[in-house]
């Protein structure tokens, strides 16, 4: 799998030595990477916006990662964090969109948030679904009826008070 790791800072400051918060996200993302050596995971590029905001997608890097999701030259992109994408709700769905479009995953290093395993689970629903239900139509099965719903309690059911309860509550 061909790896992006997608770094950002909004301000000049953070990009100095004694933050070096760029470099640890980078660093972050390739430990992520590592995990998933097994899965023939590889950083393909780096892309880094330095002291660019994060209130929308106008920015170079995301402008040339993009362009390479579109070229089918990347297979899952990485970031530290969701808001290292956007900050903006409205353009984190549409670089999602753009990355389903080209088949490409999106996951964060530090968050819970991975669309491979959305996919994955999906999948799965699906392949249940298909293996429950498309045997039974190939062969025009159909359900049973549902019976019709009984009111409860039954009228048979109804509780009989006994007699001396009965008297008591002057319901003889």
């Amino acid at each position: 799998m061909r790896c992006a790791i997608y770094t950002r800072v909004s301000t000049e400051e953070q990009t100095q030595p004694q933050y070096s918060s760029l470099q640890t996200q980078q660093e972050i993302c390739e430990h992520f990477i590592e995990v998933q050596r097994e899965k023939d995971w590889k950083i393909a590029d780096v892309y880094e916006d330095a002291a660019y905001s994060g209130k929308d997608l106008d920015r170079p890097a995301m402008h040339r990662l993009l362009y390479h999701v579109t070229e089918g030259k990347l297979d899952v992109v990485i970031a530290y964090k969701l808001d290292r994408i956007s900050r903006s709700l409205k353009d984190l769905y549409d670089f999602w969109e753009v990355l389903k479009q080209h088949g490409v995953t999106f996951v964060s290093a530090t968050q819970n948030f991975d669309t491979l395993l959305e996919v994955q689970v999906l999948t799965e629903r699906w392949r249940r679904h298909y293996n429950t239900v498309r045997p039974h139509s190939a062969l025009n099965y159909r359900p049973p009826a549902r019976e019709a719903v009984q009111p409860w309690p039954p009228a048979s059911a109804t509780p009989q008070l006994p007699a001396m309860a009965a008297g008591a509550l002057g319901l003889t």
